[in-house]
């Protein structure tokens, strides 16, 4: 247990630096670009995670629990060229994807330099080696390339925005950022690891064996950056910066579920490997999931209470709105937080991809067709009433999965 708290530790010390950097960047976007230019930001940054999603294909998961449960170097060696492989053949599938997107939004289409941009940062950000490290439980040093790529793009963005007319140099700073610290973590993974493609067969196997972590973590994904997407196709680009704004403090605030996710994934694969008690192994499991439901009930009461206020402060009178998105999606928080940790610490160590992946493939087509048409009924209050209906219905979808499945975990 010592172990594992000194994992969280590492994982989680980066993320003081993320806060301060969205603390800042957050309010300097709002005041400096104002709503119509910081709309454009959003809706480029929504393609870009939704490549980014394409591009990385569950990979993350299933390189860190292969990782993980891998004992010689030539094993590891194997896995490392099968993800460098798949990551390639999936790239002009991500590209073209990015392309479908831009195509069909008239804000993006409008800016094409900054929508490519977009698709550039989503490719890199799927070559990230984040997996490879947190497999071999290292936890410090993707969170120290992580920090550095912080202090990039803080830098960049700080020097060169001034105005509505400099949103471009928004996205040239995330892709620099993106290319300098894929560039040390490829450097760092070297020293181990040899930097030889395996076959073309062993690269779509990988696809193959990733796709139901795809399905399950990558279409959740999809449908939390739908809304910002249909927005800047439905409504106003003030209309995208409101819901993008309270969306990308919900989606910061759900993100401290990944370090942790991906801790426990391992720890959790790691444990059944060996052996372990089945029910020692299914009480700590629960006992996390309890945790991180409290965790997701504050956040819940946070901005209902603390969170408008505060935000109407450091963003301006012009992104009040922003608040209100906020309030009306605030039970994402709570649901969000058991339905990531339940998937991810219960399911997958289990290897349950297929069943979650059912749930997913329906909740999440289910929840993309809400958002998109909660955006065209009433803008961004139509989209936040959407996505709390979408994760309360994947909430009861997979209480009920772990209902039925009970009696095989222990």
């Amino acid at each position: 247990m010592a172990s594992l708290n000194k994992h969280l530790i590492s994982a989680y010390a980066g993320y003081f630096f993320r806060y301060v950097y969205l603390i800042v960047l957050i309010p300097f976007y709002a005041r400096i670009l104002g709503p119509t230019a910081y709309g454009l930001v959003l809706a480029a940054m929504s393609v870009q995670a939704i490549v980014w999603t394409i591009q990385n294909w569950g990979f993350a998961f299933t390189g860190a629990r292969n990782i993980a449960s891998l004992k010689t170097d030539g094993e590891r060696h194997h896995e490392f060229s099968r993800h460098l492989t798949a990551r390639f053949l999936l790239v002009p599938i991500a590209v073209g994807a990015g392309i479908i997107f831009i195509i069909g939004s008239p804000l993006l289409r409008s800016q094409p330099a900054i929508a490519s941009l977009a698709v550039l940062c989503g490719v890199i950000a799927g070559f990230n080696l984040g997996w490879y490290f947190q497999g071999r439980l290292n936890f410090t040093t993707p969170v120290l390339i992580e920090i550095a790529g912080f202090i990039i793009t803080l830098s960049m963005v700080l020097f060169l925005v001034r105005g509505s007319v400099d949103a471009i140099y928004v996205m040239v700073s995330l892709a620099t950022s993106s290319a300098v610290t894929s560039f040390i973590a490829y450097y760092i993974a070297a020293k181990s690891e040899k930097f030889k493609l395996s076959s073309v067969s062993d690269g779509f196997q990988l696809i193959k064996q990733s796709t139901p972590l795809f399905i399950t973590s990558g279409t959740y994904a999809l449908m939390t950056n739908v809304g910002t997407y249909s927005l800047s196709t439905f409504a106003t680009p003030a209309q995208v910066a409101y819901f993008g704004t309270a969306e990308k403090v919900i989606t910061t605030g759900l993100s401290l579920l990944a370090p942790a996710g991906q801790v426990m994934l391992s720890w959790f694969s790691k444990m059944m490997h060996e052996n372990t008690d089945a029910k020692e192994v299914l009480r700590q499991q629960k006992r996390a999931v309890k945790w991180v439901c409290i965790a997701g009930g504050l956040a819940t009461l946070a901005s209902l209470t603390v969170a408008p206020p505060l935000l109407n402060f450091v963003l301006g009178e012009k992104f009040e709105h922003a608040s209100t998105i906020l309030m009306v999606m605030s039970p994402i928080f709570m649901l969000a937080a058991f339905n990531n940790a339940i998937s991810v610490y219960v399911f997958l160590p289990r290897r349950m991809e297929r069943e979650i992946s059912v749930i997913s493939i329906a909740t999440t087509t289910l929840g993309i067709g809400l958002t998109a048409g909660g955006a065209w009924w009433n803008g961004a209050v139509g989209a936040a009433v959407a996505r709390v209906l979408a994760e309360l219905i994947a909430s009861l979808a997979l209480m009920t999965l772990y209902r039925y499945q009970r009696k095989n975990f222990t």
